[in-house]
């Protein structure tokens, strides 16, 4: 009860004091010029006790290229360095981006469309997908081993076409016709 007595008092105490400060029509004027120079800026301290409770006490002048535009322009010049920084790092990524992703298909002499067709055609029929049951997968009739996980894929049957066809001139390269001993003396590759 004696809380709630108290609180009244004080917004009553207040209510009267803000009807009474007046703030006098020159010390309006000086704020008002302060408001509208860009330049200073003004000091106004509240002295209760005082019979004038609103004292504008001084008028400072602000160094504007000191305090304003010199650390915008810091500012912007970091700005700046770190976007540039950014591009930088972006175009040296794609670049090495493109380095590392550009391949090139060497099609080893023997290796033409017209004889892996041949190869396939004799090996699974042609088709890319062909699970013979025998341990042997895709067009070209890749036993796990030597698929290895080519391209991510875990059997040949289960790689696209491009995939198999890939993997197909890498082995050709390095072993020839051998690993197909069968379908490439039947069709006269050796």
């Amino acid at each position: 009860m004696a809380l709630m007595r108290n609180i009244s008092q004080l917004v009553v105490s207040l209510a009267l004091l803000a009807t009474q400060v007046r703030i006098p029509a020159t010390d309006a004027t000086a704020l008002a010029e302060a408001s509208s120079d860009a330049r200073g800026s003004l000091e106004v301290s509240l002295n209760f006790a005082n019979a004038r409770p609103v004292e504008f006490e001084s008028l400072k002048p602000l160094d504007y290229e000191a305090e304003v535009l010199t650390p915008l322009h810091a500012a912007q010049a970091a700005q700046a360095e770190a976007q540039a920084k950014v591009k930088a790092a972006a175009t040296r990524t794609v670049i090495k981006t493109a380095s590392v992703t550009k391949t090139t298909t060497v099609v080893p002499a023997g290796a033409t469309a017209q004889n892996m067709l041949a190869l396939r055609k004799c090996e699974s029929g042609n088709v890319y997908s062909r699970n013979s049951g025998n341990g042997y997968y895709g067009a070209y009739q890749y036993d796990i081993r030597t698929w290895a996980g080519y391209g991510g894929y875990a059997r040949a049957d289960l790689a696209p076409a491009d995939v198999q066809d890939a993997k197909f001139l890498e082995t050709f390269a390095r072993r020839g016709w051998s690993p197909w001993p069968a379908c490439s003396r039947k069709l006269g590759l050796r």
